[in-house]
């Protein structure tokens, strides 16, 4: 018998939505499972969510320090928590209930918390009797995450799985599944091909720079300061969206010919491709993009991280030793440099990550909704 499986994130941080996809594929799968995706957001359009969007971005490049204080005071958590959790759900509560009567949904899987506040809300006023389960995008822990009646949690690294019992949440309903990524980044590609296609040289060692789907985190200075190298190397960037940074780098490309390859809006595949041809990567440390890395076994130096939580990400890896941080452009270049001379650096990055990754970590997601 047909089950139907409501896969929903929100469109703000593109991590809480491609974990969905890519959980969701995996779902798709089982041709016994009918499987949907909705974007939480539709129930909150208007000015005021592109007002609090707005102030929630301007907070990060302005005032970065204010986000750290909400994301990461226990005082702030505890005053504001039962202030703004229910209130909020509440609030669209009777129109998500109009939505699930029409999507009739077996079982709920929730990547963000605006949506697994609004089913806990409405399993605790009897209107929702199927299961509910949660999922995490990063590596580090925080207690807005959890809420109550949820069925079961996935989460990425056994740390989050004791944070989570923490609450109250018996071991057994939370399952460690790693951090799910696109299966393209788990494939071997012939690295020759991938090379003629960006036309990038293979006996070069490529250093890959990139930030997330917005280009948040490059700098035009981190890159002219890896290129400055000694080194016989070359250097592709993923811009994301950002067409000002993309226009910028290319006309530094024109200085560096045949060795700055500047790109922008690429697939999934594609990145996957670059990514199994980096030597390097240089990045700011959001979930996904270190999943990505982990199962690639590539290894990384850290810069310009979001703050409180790319932070807390960043603190996770450097203390297992898969990363290492570079706090300016003279720093990043060095790292660069020490990594392609230093072999038992390079090698232990590289051995360390082992113990991280999950190559499977959509499947094992997916079956573990499944189970529940």
């Amino acid at each position: 018998m047909t089950k139907k499986v409501l896969v929903m994130h929100t469109s703000i941080g593109l991590g809480h939505k491609v974990v969905a996809e890519n959980i969701a594929q995996a779902l798709s799968k089982h041709d016994w499972l009918e499987v949907e995706l909705f974007d939480v957001n539709k129930f909150y359009e208007g000015s005021l969510t592109k007002t609090s969007t707005a102030i929630y971005l301007a907070i990060l490049k302005h005032v970065p320090w204010l986000w750290g204080f909400f994301y990461t005071n226990k005082f702030f958590h505890w005053l504001v928590f039962p202030l703004l959790r229910t209130p909020f759900a509440a609030s669209k509560a009777k129109k998500f209930q109009a939505f699930l009567e029409k999507a009739k949904p077996d079982m709920i899987l929730s990547t963000h918390p605006t949506g697994t506040g609004l089913v806990s809300y409405l399993k605790k006023k009897g209107l929702i009797k199927g299961p509910l389960v949660v999922t995490f995008s990063d590596f580090h822990f925080q207690p807005f995450w959890v809420f109550p009646r949820v069925d079961r949690y996935l989460v990425m690294t056994p740390e989050q799985k004791l944070q989570v019992a923490g609450y109250g949440f018996a071991p057994g309903r939370i399952i460690v599944t790693g951090l799910p990524v696109n299966e393209v980044f788990a494939k071997n590609y012939d690295e020759a091909g991938v090379a003629k296609e960006f036309g990038i040289l293979k006996t070069k060692p490529l250093i890959l720079i990139m930030g997330g789907s917005r280009g948040w985190g490059i700098k035009k200075a981190d890159v002219e300061a890896v290129l400055g190298s000694e080194y016989d190397i070359q250097v592709a960037v993923i811009t994301g969206t950002d067409e000002s940074l993309k226009n910028e780098l290319k006309n530094l490309e024109t200085k560096y010919p045949g060795q700055l390859m500047v790109f922008s809006n690429l697939s999934n595949l594609q990145v996957a491709k670059l990514f199994a041809l980096a030597k390097i990567l240089v990045t700011k440390p959001g979930g996904l993009t270190i999943a990505q890395a982990l199962l690639r076994n590539l290894p990384m130096v850290l810069v310009n991280p979001l703050p409180a939580m790319e932070e807390l990400n960043q603190d996770y890896l450097t203390r297992r030793g898969v990363a290492v941080v570079a706090k300016g452009s003279k720093e990043v270049a060095n790292w660069v440099r020490r990594l392609l001379q230093d072999k038992k650096l390079y090698n232990s990055q590289k051995e360390n990550m082992k113990r991280l990754y999950f190559p499977k970590a959509a499947e094992r997601a997916a079956q573990a909704v499944i189970d529940t």
